[in-house]
């Protein structure tokens, strides 16, 4: 039986539900691990936005784990982007602080539901 999500319990596959962003629409990177850490080729991450401020913002990742600290470019659907540092992580969750205040457009588009986000790693990434 597939449920709202499109997985479907019988069979363990999903399929894609209507309106809702694909899981992955950049190619796969080839990561290069050294240790816990990885170097990603400058691959976008996919990301939910929660509770975003004019300051920063959570994002739960739908990819590798980006360490705090980390220095990051969040790719908005409409092109426009933030820089940002990781502030703290929490499973696949991340807390950013913007470089510079985000704008009333901004929020706005972080706040909307199926909203197009990526994360883009700037350095090294956790595989846990």
């Amino acid at each position: 039986m597939t449920g709202p999500s499109g997985f479907d319990s019988k069979t363990g596959s999903s399929t894609p539900v209507p309106g809702a962003p694909r899981s992955t629409p950049w190619p796969p990177a080839q990561p290069v691990f050294v240790g816990r850490a990885v170097t990603l080729p400058k691959v976008p991450v996919e990301a939910i936005a929660r509770h975003a401020s004019a300051e920063g913002c959570q994002f739960i990742l739908t990819g590798p784990l980006i360490q705090p600290d980390a220095r990051v470019l969040v790719i908005l659907g409409s092109g426009d982007d933030l820089r940002a540092t990781v502030r703290w992580r929490v499973g696949s969750r991340i807390g950013v602080a913007f470089d510079s205040t985000a704008s009333d457009t901004i929020l706005a588009e972080l706040a909307a539901p199926f909203s197009k986000i990526s994360v883009l790693p700037l350095g090294e990434i956790s595989r846990d």
